[in-house]
C-alpha cells in the first residue's frame, strides 16, 4: 500500500475501511498506540458480518488504552450520520478509505458530497479477496 503514518504526524485522521481494508489500518493504529503518538485517529470500519470483525479484540484494547485514537467497528455501510456521529468538524481530518472498489467509490462520493476537499481524501482499492 501507499499509506504512511508519519511519525510528526498531527493532523487528525479517519481511516475509513470496508472488510478487509481494515488491513493496513490495523498496522498504522497499532504503531500509533505503541509509539503513543498524540495524533487524534478515528478508524470507522465496516463489516458485512460479525464474523467478519477481523481484530476486533485488539483494536477495542487500543481504544481503552488510548486517549487519542477511537475505534467504531460496525455491520453497516459508512453514512453521513455516521461520521457526523463521530467526527465533529467533517472538513478538518485527512480520510484514508481502504476496501473493495465499490465500498471506496461509494464512500469517496459521500465525502465528496459532504464538501470535502478531494486533496484531504487518499483511498485505496482492495481488489481480489
Amino acid at each position: 500500500g501507499t499509506f504512511v503514518l508519519r511519525d510528526d504526524e498531527k493532523d487528525q485522521l479517519v481511516f475509513l475501511s470496508g472488510g478487509m481494508g481494515i488491513t493496513p489500518f490495523h498496522s498504522m493504529i497499532k504503531y500509533a498506540a505503541d509509539k503513543k503518538m498524540s495524533v487524534p485517529i478515528t478508524l470507522i470500519a465496516s463489516f458485512s458480518s460479525p464474523e467478519d470483525m477481523i481484530f476486533y479484540d485488539e483494536m477495542m484494547q487500543i481504544n481503552q488504552e488510548s486517549e487519542n485514537i477511537k475505534i467504531v467497528y460496525m455491520n453497516k455501510r459508512i453514512s453521513e450520520e455516521t461520521l457526523r456521529q463521530y467526527i465533529t468538524d467533517l472538513n478538518q481530518p485527512t480520510y484514508f478509505l481502504v476496501g473493495p472498489p465499490v465500498m471506496v467509490d461509494a464512500t469517496g462520493e459521500l465525502l465528496d458530497s459532504l464538501g470535502i476537499d478531494e486533496e484531504k481524501i487518499i483511498s485505496e482499492r482492495f481488489t481480489g479477496y
